[in-house]
């Protein structure tokens, strides 16, 4: 029988929550280094779409890959979510920029101009659970990111970041958009379309 996707989501927060602060902020280091390892053969990427971490539920730290990012000349993006329009709005990033926590806990620029064409976008480090051999990731089931990557132009760079390895396989839906790559702390997995 195939584990559903609410098991692989509890799973995974456990497994998250077990690994205690210091792994964690041990492991997002290394993350960011092999994510900067990624991009340094990638200069023509320029415009990149960067999840901010949401602290309770223990999320890859990507506030350590801000400065880094501007310091290579690359222009930053994170998004807000409209939970009313069940959207996620593409905003402006800039270096020394203050969050807020929205109501759900998901870290927000306290000013932020929003971006009306996302075309720019030449990849997107994307937030995930769990994912498997082929690419395919699991989040948090409300398919915010599905729909953000439904709407960006072919060939943009859909990348995840994992402390954890890969599953051999994942239930899927029709509308779920499946990775280019996934970074983990000691190497970056590619999947094959």
């Amino acid at each position: 029988m195939i584990e559903g996707k609410d098991s692989i989501r509890r799973r995974y927060k456990k497994k998250r929550a077990d690994l205690g602060p210091e792994q964690r902020a041990a492991l997002s280091g290394q993350l960011i280094a092999q994510a900067m390892a990624f991009l340094a053969s990638r200069g023509q990427v320029r415009h990149i779409h960067l999840f901010l971490p949401i602290a309770r539920l223990y999320e890859v730290d990507t506030t350590l890959l801000i400065d880094r990012l501007v310091e290579s000349g690359r222009k930053l993006y994170t998004s807000v979510t409209d939970f009313s329009a069940k959207k996620m709005q593409t905003v402006s990033l800039v270096p020394g920029t203050k969050w807020e926590e929205d109501e759900r806990g998901i870290p927000v620029p306290s000013n932020f101009q929003v971006v009306e064409h996302e075309g720019q976008i030449d990849l997107v480090f994307l937030p995930l659970l769990a994912f498997d051999l082929e690419g395919f990731r699991i989040g948090y089931g409300m398919g915010y990111y599905d729909q953000f990557l439904s709407r960006l132009p072919n060939g943009v760079l859909k990348v995840g970041l994992s402390y954890f390895p890969a599953e051999e396989r994942l239930p899927r839906e029709h509308h779920d958009v499946p990775m280019d790559a996934c970074i983990l702390p000691k190497e970056i997995l590619y999947f094959i379309r």
